[in-house]
């Protein structure tokens, strides 16, 4: 059990940017970087993966920048 995974996001004029790595443990060990604005909200996010995860270190980043909305973006489509 050992991974990454990156994705970016806007929501609400802001890019929303969640990183996660694990490494195979016995027990689970969270490790939580997040942005100012999700401080608050940090036992909740714990324990929903809590719920998701049975064991391993998981260490996840979640970065918030305010963007200007210009232009669209895509997910999972060719870039022009």
């Amino acid at each position: 059990m050992t991974g990454f995974g990156r994705a970016v996001g806007h929501i609400n004029n802001n890019q929303v940017t969640v990183e996660i790595k694990s490494l195979n443990s016995k027990f689970l060990e969270i490790n939580l970087r997040l942005a100012q604005s999700l401080r608050d909200r940090e036992m909740d996010i714990r324990q929903h993966i809590m719920k998701t995860l049975e064991r391993g270190k998981i260490d996840i980043s979640i970065s918030v920048d305010e963007t200007d909305m210009q232009s669209p973006t895509n997910f999972n489509r060719k870039s022009n």
